[in-house]
């Protein structure tokens, strides 16, 4: 069965969080960049204004249009399965000032309309759409910023991309969040981030209840999640990272990640990783436990085969988690992570593995990619396939195509999905 189709055209609009090519051109491949694209920060140049008449003079404007089908098949234990269907046209509609003195402003809207005409209305899912299964259009960036040679700072709401906290980009409508988000370089070796944001929207936001294109709390009754982290680059591909995030009325989490390449020769190297979780509960949440995470990418020329572990330990009754997002882990697949899957069967250790391949056509501009997936706690498993072509013919212009095959041994559910998007950015 094939659980997942994502086709894209990628022009993206500025963002502060990119990533970053240096000695070793890294593969196109979205399954290699879940595993070596992490966080680094570049300091975005912006158009500057001599004037704050010129800040609003030399604004450029940007966007997305993306146009999406979504098709899915739930199959309950000892029940017939269910259907549902959607289909949308929407993106992003954005301005971006000019910085005087290094300040400008941010402001982007996220759009979803319907498409009854494209499925049955009578079966409609609510992944494009609020939780009412309605068209939306929602101020989710909206920002004030400043940019200098040692700091960079948001205020408002802002896409960010961090390991607890991240835009996960996997619908209509990718994350965003409320709060404020600064980066300090202290010189080519030594930068930090700090953050505290309060409230999100986006996909990864919404439930059967609480719409995705409304900002909601992190934690219900908690004043949201803070943190710092620093980083040291090592060499012009290597890193180590250090986190502290605080999650008011769910977990203090203390997160550390070693990434980097070794080269052999000019037709081979290594991608390499190592990570490491500690998540402490805050009040009674029983989110608890540690994640330890390995990987390790092996280059020959066009082709690349990967591998990487994780492993969650737990007490009776906790789970650990993705946070607000993807999540930080290295096996995670186009459907499952290992977060994921504690909080489906809470108080289990889990192991879980990936196994990945991939061929890059530069002569063609594209990427071919295989990854397997698996994980195990007890008597429940799950596994996953994923087949990804990614085509990408400049920094701006991108097409990727996602297959994913996904079931899970614990009550005998199966869940089976399509989704097809197109991106134009502009």
């Amino acid at each position: 069965m094939i659980d997942g189709l994502y086709i894209a055209l990628d022009n993206s609009s500025p963002r502060q969080i990119i990533q970053v090519k240096t000695q070793h051109e890294q593969s196109i491949g979205l399954i290699h960049q879940k595993m070596t694209k992490r966080y680094q920060v570049v300091k975005v140049l912006p158009k500057k204004a001599d004037s704050l008449d010129d800040m609003f003079r030399y604004a450029d404007a940007y966007g997305k249009i993306r146009v999406g089908y979504f098709a899915g098949k739930f199959d309950e234990e000892n029940s017939d399965a269910q259907n549902s269907f959607a289909a949308a046209v929407g993106g992003i509609l954005g301005v971006r000032s000019a910085a005087y003195k290094g300040i400008r402003l941010n402001a982007a809207m996220y759009i979803s309309q319907d498409l009854p005409f494209l499925y049955d209305t009578d079966k409609r899912s609510n992944d494009f759409y609020t939780a009412n299964g309605k068209s939306y259009a929602y101020l989710a960036e909206s920002s004030l910023e400043y940019s200098s040679k040692y700091l960079e700072t948001k205020i408002g709401r802002f896409a960010i991309d961090m390991p607890y906290a991240n835009t996960d980009d996997t619908r209509m409508s990718q994350n965003t969040f409320e709060g404020g988000w600064g980066a300090i370089h202290y010189n080519d070796q030594w930068s930090s981030q700090v953050f505290y944001i309060i409230r999100w929207a986006g996909y990864d936001s919404s439930d059967d209840n609480v719409s995705q294109n409304e900002f909601k709390k992190l934690v219900e009754d908690g004043h949201g999640m803070a943190g710092a982290s620093i980083t040291y680059k090592y060499n012009a591909d290597s890193e180590f990272s250090l986190w502290y995030n605080y999650i008011d009325k769910m977990a203090s989490i203390v997160y550390a990640e070693l990434n980097g390449v070794y080269e052999i020769n000019k037709n081979i190297h290594f991608d390499y990783g190592l990570q490491d979780a500690h998540i402490m509960q805050e009040g009674n949440s029983h989110v608890d436990g540690d994640v330890y995470g390995a990987m390790a990418i092996w280059h020959y020329k066009s082709f690349f085969i990967g591998a990487a572990v994780n492993f969650a330990v737990v007490d009776s009754g906790d789970s650990v988690t993705d946070g607000f997002g993807g999540g930080p882990y290295f096996t995670s697949l186009d459907e499952a992570t290992i977060a994921g899957a504690s909080e489906i069967v809470p108080g289990e250790d889990i192991d879980m593995y990936r196994l990945s391949a991939g061929y890059d056509m530069e002569e063609w501009h594209s990427s071919f990619e295989y990854a397997y997936g698996y994980m195990s706690c007890d008597d429940n498993y799950i596994r996953e396939h994923d087949l990804v072509y990614t085509y990408s013919l400049d920094k701006k212009w991108q097409i990727q195509a996602v297959g994913a095959h996904f079931e899970m041994q614990k009550s005998d559910n199966e869940f089976n999905r399509f989704v097809a998007r197109i991106d134009y950015n502009f």
